[in-house]
């Protein structure tokens, strides 16, 4: 976990995770979850979600953004 957001403004998302790959090797995060102190609020990565070395992706209510870096 690179960042964390929680209790934002309202113009922008509410709360979002930030994921970073700091090694020189893609990680398959798909089918981790993430979670709040509610059982309920279960969010799951998709299946074969790739983080490429050196990649961010946010997580955040409605939407996935993956961020790339140049290769």
């Amino acid at each position: 976990i690179n960042e964390i957001n929680y209790h934002s403004s309202d113009d922008i998302p509410k709360d979002w995770v930030e994921l970073y790959n700091s090694s020189n090797s893609p990680i398959n995060i798909g089918n981790w979850k993430l979670k709040d102190e509610e059982d309920f609020h279960v969010f799951t990565i998709p299946e074969n979600t790739i983080l490429y070395a050196g990649d961010f992706i946010v997580l955040c209510e409605n939407a996935i953004v993956s961020l790339h870096r140049t290769r």
